[in-house]
């Protein structure tokens, strides 16, 4: 009993500071001692994460391996990083930080849970955690304008929740358990009825919705445009770390016996996915809802590459996933470093010129936009590389040219960006670069370049088939 209790000090410490969070009101005048409150809490997460590396929280309906440790102290890292960049934000634009950093905990603790769940009861409850944190989030922390996205998100969100909550009935009422390994070998054993399918699909909706992938994006690319910056980087980056993982683990443990069934409903969404992010990324003039655009888009190909449930669509998944992180974690601090007048940059044509104001904003952005893109040399090419090759080793070749011509038009998206920032006429007079956020954006480069002159860190890691 105390062994676990040890164990669980991480999450201890955080919803610590939840309660604290809930029953103390920040004010306007107070912002910077709510972001240190917050900074301590999580950098003792994340200081315990790593001491109790590999160690299960609650062995009955917990799991731990290099690979969940791993990403747990990967959401504490951009835990950390959104807690530096809000505190900015917050403080250029003298509004208060409490509710950002109580919302921000509950999804470090939600995404901690997450990660390491090997129970459905389990899996269920923070995700629903999620939904209300998520809900939270743009209803108190963001523009008074996106309170109808805010309102739209909680109806659908309630609806996935029934959703969720009768296949959570459904399979205990079949096989008297909530344990991954009971619920597969059930799944497993039991004829492959319309109710079985039904299940699986229910279970895959629930993440559909929570990763914004078509049809169920309306709510992320309608609210980016409209969320503030620390709410948008939130929405791209954190929750993410913990969807994907839950997911392949999901996929791997629980719903591999169906993988025949539901092969063709995974095609359907990464085709769907890749098309809606390809021509929304190009018809938008707003930037943020065109990087919006650019995460359905990269969702459809980890939904094309698990229509295979094995571990090494798994691999391929989360390698492709982390340089997309990487790469839309220096496109968030690019947008951080952009105001002008004091004002942070919204619409596309509000970029043009900043390449002779801006140059260093402007070539890093450049070289995140390339690496989304998987053109070689940069970073991007890992990704890109191990989902080609996923898809010619499996003899998909007509889906690997779909992922090429999607690519292109993506790339004509890019191609527009950057003519706005160098051929087009400087209309704006834009504040100097933060030397905080520079700094960080040359660290960021510098670790994606580093992949690419070692590729073997990523493509070459056993650990990355621990998903099982």
């Amino acid at each position: 009993m105390l062994e676990h209790l040890i164990y669980l000090s991480p999450l201890l410490l955080i919803f610590s500071g939840i309660v604290f969070y809930a029953l103390v009101n920040f004010r306007q005048d107070e912002t910077n001692k709510c972001f240190r409150f917050s900074r301590i809490l999580l950098f003792a997460g994340l200081v315990l994460n790593i001491i109790f590396y590999n160690k299960p929280m609650i062995a009955e309906i917990t799991s731990a391996n290099r690979l969940t440790s791993s990403f747990v102290e990967l959401l504490y890292i951009g835990a950390l990083l959104l807690v530096y960049l809000a505190r900015k934000w917050f403080s250029n634009m003298k509004q208060s930080g409490g509710q950002f950093c109580y919302m921000l905990l509950l999804g470090v603790l939600a995404g901690s849970l997450l990660i390491v769940s090997k129970n459905l009861a389990l899996t269920t409850a923070t995700l629903i955690l999620f939904v209300f944190a998520n809900y939270y989030m743009l209803q108190k922390a963001v523009n008074k304008q996106t309170t109808e996205i805010g309102s739209l998100y909680l109806s659908a969100a309630t609806t996935c929740i029934i959703l969720f909550m009768t296949a959570l009935i459904l399979v205990y009422r079949a096989c008297q358990s909530f344990d991954y390994a009971d619920i597969s070998a059930y799944l497993a054993n039991s004829p492959h009825s319309l109710g079985v399918f039904a299940i699986g699909a229910v279970l895959v909706l629930g993440y559909m919705f929570l990763f914004a992938a078509a049809p169920l994006h309306y709510w992320l690319t309608e609210a980016a445009g409209k969320m503030t910056m620390p709410v948008f980087a939130y929405f791209m980056l954190l929750p993410n770390i913990a969807y994907l993982l839950s997911f392949i683990r999901l996929n791997l443990r629980v719903l591999q016996p169906l993988n025949s069934e539901l092969q063709m409903f995974y095609v359907g969404v990464a085709f769907m996915s890749m098309f809606v992010g390809a021509v929304g990324a190009c018809s938008s003039q707003n930037i943020r809802k065109t990087f919006a655009y650019i995460g359905v888009y990269y969702i459809g190909n980890v939904f094309l590459v698990l229509q295979h449930m094995t571990p090494i669509a798994a691999q391929t998944t989360i390698i492709y996933w982390i340089v997309y992180l990487l790469a839309m974690t220096g496109l968030c601090l690019t947008l951080f470093s952009l105001k002008a007048r004091g004002e942070y940059l919204l619409t596309l044509n509000e970029f043009s010129g900043v390449a002779y104001k801006c140059p260093i904003v402007a070539i890093t952005m450049i070289f995140f936009l390339f690496s989304l893109l998987g053109l070689p040399p940069f970073t991007g090419v890992l990704g890109i590389f191990a989902i080609l090759n996923n898809l010619a080793a499996q003899n998909h070749f007509y889906y690997l040219l779909y992922v090429l011509l999607t690519l292109m038009m993506i790339g004509y998206a890019y191609l527009h960006i950057i003519r706005t920032l160098y051929f087009e006429d400087s209309r704006n007079n834009f504040d100097r670069v933060d030397l905080g956020l520079s700094c960080l954006l040359i660290i960021l480069v510098i670790l994606m370049i580093y992949l690419v002159l070692q590729p073997q860190y990523l493509l070459a890691q056993t650990w990355l088939f621990e998903v099982l």
